[in-house]
């Protein structure tokens, strides 16, 4: 257990976590983040969490309070207002409470040793958290039951957007294929692509290119990728992929920018092989969805995120055109 110092300062924290929740768009702008700050405030509030479990919970929080100074210190006096009048009020308040709906209380014991101003921020929180997805949900509740959580789970919905723009591995997508009866007699895509007129990049124009395609890579995917290392490995395969007289990202829309890199055997898909953040095996996409979780605007990434999670069809006709702008929302 926490001292009585200590868990005045993780109350404090904790309290304004959940009482100033409406202006963490501006603060910390990614939901999953004010969804975990609202679990890890109910932990802090849980007067019997262990030891472990309230040092986590304190670790997001103070991160949290980083990103909060730049709202400036009016939030604090605030909240020191806050808790004068909530501690002026609990002792009388929790008295009143107990006379008023003894059962009550005794039949909720996660509220009994609690003042009835903790147990409206406790609902509240918990009201955040059960308004929040699954994946999400499944995240708070590892955190109150002192599980291990994973920083995966804990920024759930960036990954769980990967997962549904990357779609189904080539070689999964081909074995549904067999399952279903279609995978014989098919035509496989046919390609403008000369492989003999591909000029690569050398290793300065890459990092050129990849210095300039950083500019355009949109929030969701900076999220995703837990270090600017990983983005940078994926743009820089993107590169080497491609021929450097085109440019996939920025270069002119009439102009089709062929894949020079993998490619799936049967149906010929442009593919791309990369590690996703904490995983350690190696998987294979589709070279336009990987395009479009990075760049996409959130507009076109809605649309294209409730197509089928098969490769994108392009405008040109061309499967093998990575173009940006080619992406189309046709589905076969």
């Amino acid at each position: 257990m926490l001292g009585s110092s200590e868990r005045r300062g993780d109350m404090k924290r904790a309290v304004a976590v959940l009482t100033h929740l409406s202006i963490f768009p501006r603060v910390a702008p990614s939901p999953s983040w004010r969804v975990l700050l609202a679990a890890a405030a109910v932990l802090l509030l849980w007067r019997s969490c262990g030891t472990r479990a309230a040092l986590a919970a304190r670790a997001i929080l103070q991160e949290a309070a980083g990103r909060r100074s730049q709202v400036g210190g009016a939030l604090e006096q605030r909240l020191d207002d806050l808790l004068m009048s909530r501690e002026a009020r609990n002792s009388s308040m929790q008295q009143s409470h107990r006379q008023r709906a003894p059962a009550a209380t005794a039949a909720v014991p996660v509220f009994s040793s609690r003042g009835l101003s903790e147990q409206v921020v406790l609902a509240f929180a918990l009201g955040q958290v059960v308004l929040s997805s699954g994946c999400l949900l499944r995240v708070a509740s590892a955190l109150l039951l002192e599980r291990h959580v994973p920083m995966s789970d804990v920024f759930g919905k960036p990954l769980q957007q990967l997962g549904a723009m990357m779609g189904d591995p080539p070689n999964k997508r081909e074995e549904k294929k067999k399952k279903k009866g279609s995978g014989e007699g098919k035509r496989k895509s046919v390609s403008k692509r000369d492989t003999s007129a591909f000029n690569p990049r050398s290793e300065a124009e890459v990092r050129e290119v990849v210095e300039r395609w950083k500019e355009y890579v949109h929030p969701r995917a900076r999220e995703f990728f837990e270090k600017p290392e990983q983005l940078e490995e994926v743009l820089t395969q993107l590169a080497k992929g491609t021929d450097k007289t085109d440019d996939p990202i920025l270069g002119p829309d009439e102009k089709c920018v062929y894949w020079y890199g993998d490619v799936t055997k049967d149906d010929l898909q442009a593919a791309i092989r990369m590690i996703k953040p904490k995983e350690e095996v190696e998987s294979v996409t589709y070279v336009n969805r990987v395009l479009a979780f990075i760049f996409a605007t959130d507009d076109s990434f809605e649309k294209l995120m409730a197509l089928p999670k098969e490769p994108f069809k392009m405008s040109c006709g061309d499967q093998l055109c990575v173009h940006l702008a080619h992406i189309s929302l046709a589905v076969s």
